[in-house]
Formats: C-alpha cells, sequence, structure tokens
C-alpha cells in the first residue's frame, strides 16, 4: 500500500530505519517513497516471470490510522479523515482493481492512484535510487537476492 504522502520526500539510504532522526510524518512518507521504488525494482527482478508488482494508493480512508498519536496531531487526522476520508469500501477499490483485473495482468513496476497509473514524484521514478536502495534492504531483511534478468543486467 502507497501513498500520495510519498510526494515531497527523499531518499535517506544512509538512515533507512530513522535512527539518527525520527519524525513521524516525515518517516511514513519515506516509507512510502520506499516502497514504491521497491516495487519498481522488484518489477524489473521478477520480469517475465508472470509475477507483477505493483505500488497502490488506496486515496485518504478512514482506517484508523493516527489513533495512537496524542494530543493535536491526532485531533487533526481524527478531524482530516471526518472530513475528507472514505470509507474501507471505497479504498479498497484501486487495490482491487490492481489485483484482479485481467487488463492490467502485465502491468508491472507502476504506481496506482485513482484506479489508474499515476506518475508519482520524480524520487518515485528514480530507478538508480530504486536499485540501491533494494540492495541496501537485503542485509536488513535476509532475503535472497533476486538476480535481474539477462536483459535487464546492463
Amino acid at each position: 500500500m502507497a501513498s500520495a504522502a510519498h510526494q515531497g520526500n527523499s531518499l535517506e539510504l544512509d538512515d533507512l530505519q530513522s535512527a539518527r532522526s525520527y519524525s513521524g510524518f516525515r518517516t511514513y512518507g519515506r516509507s512510502k517513497l520506499e516502497l514504491i521504488l521497491l516495487s519498481r525494482e522488484l518489477a524489473l527482478r521478477f520480469a517475465g516471470s508472470g509475477v507483477t508488482v505493483n505500488a497502490v494508493h488506496p486515496g485518504f480512508v478512514r482506517s484508523g490510522f493516527g489513533r495512537n498519536n496524542r494530543g493535536g496531531t491526532a485531533l487533526v487526522i481524527r478531524v482530516l479523515a471526518l472530513v475528507f476520508g472514505s470509507n474501507a469500501r471505497s479504498g479498497a477499490k484501486t487495490p482491487i482493481r490492481v489485483a484482479g483485473d485481467p487488463d492490467l495482468d502485465h502491468v508491472s513496476g507502476e504506481y496506482f492512484s485513482g484506479g489508474h497509473v499515476a506518475t508519482g514524484s520524480s524520487a518515485s521514478r528514480d530507478l538508480s535510487s530504486a536499485r540501491r536502495l533494494y540492495e541496501r534492504c537485503l542485509p536488513l531483511t535476509g532475503a535472497p537476492d533476486l538476480p535481474l534478468p539477462e536483459p535487464l543486467r546492463a
């Protein structure tokens, strides 16, 4: 699940876990940028396999996001959710379409918002950053490296 909150954020490869500097909203936005970048890189690594990987922004959904926050931040989130947030059924439309629409069976490495492929920020389209992020995440996750298909290795 991606988010428009990725907009305006930049990749911090030297502080992926926000150990040096933590701010809830900034860290959330960066994590959504990282999700989009990893989706793009994984799409390349799964190319030709029949597996597709996409990032999906469901919209602002009344999901309980921010309920664990206190004070003014929590109040602002609750008010915004009541006024602008959609219900879960509406928020599920884009993810369900991307996962189940046969017309999208071969679409991979995209960012979807509002039911359609969206541009996303310039940072979310930087494939060299996506590759570096993937390489930095491997030791953190213990996941096996997925080699790029032969035509993409260059």
